[in-house]
């Protein structure tokens, strides 16, 4: 895509951000891009991207870690770990591939401390968590602190 056509898209600018619900102006829309490199308004401002890349995983392995009843494990645990910002703010949404602010584009996948190989290790971590909650006997506090203690994310936990 052509940067000119890319400051056209965010010109026509007429929403807020979904986060912070600032109006969006070409001094902070984005314009971002899906799987099939498809470019139109983004959702958010330059500064909730920024924000959110960092926070999102983040709060995506606080929330398991934090999981105080079998229920709120299982809602933690319902889909994957998230890899990229995505247009609707939830981890189910359509995943953002890169966002273009001010001359600049910026790849929109998530901050994650971890490399890709320790990812995949959680991850597969994570999907256990799930087959094994079908068990009637499931201990979600043991598997829990099990989960942190592989995975040294004491840092995470409140």
């Amino acid at each position: 895509m052509d940067i000119n056509n890319l400051n056209q898209i965010i010109e026509g600018v007429n929403s807020s951000c979904l986060i912070c619900a600032d109006e969006l102006s070409k001094d902070n829309a984005t314009v971002c891009s899906d799987q099939e490199n498809s470019w139109s308004i983004g959702p958010y401002c330059i500064d909730c991207c920024k924000h959110y890349q960092d926070v999102m995983w983040i709060n995506y392995i606080t929330n398991i870690i934090n999981a105080d009843c079998e229920k709120s494990l299982k809602r933690a645990v319902t889909y994957p770990a998230p890899e990229y910002l995505t247009f609707n703010a939830m981890i189910t949404g359509s995943p953002i591939i890169n966002y273009y602010h001010c001359g600049q584009i910026y790849s929109a996948k998530l901050n994650i401390p971890y490399n890709e190989l320790k990812i995949k290790e959680i991850n597969d971590d994570i999907e256990k968590l799930r087959e094994k909650m079908l068990d009637d006997n499931f201990d979600y506090l043991s598997e829990i602190h099990f989960f942190v203690e592989r995975h040294c994310m004491h840092k995470y936990k409140k």
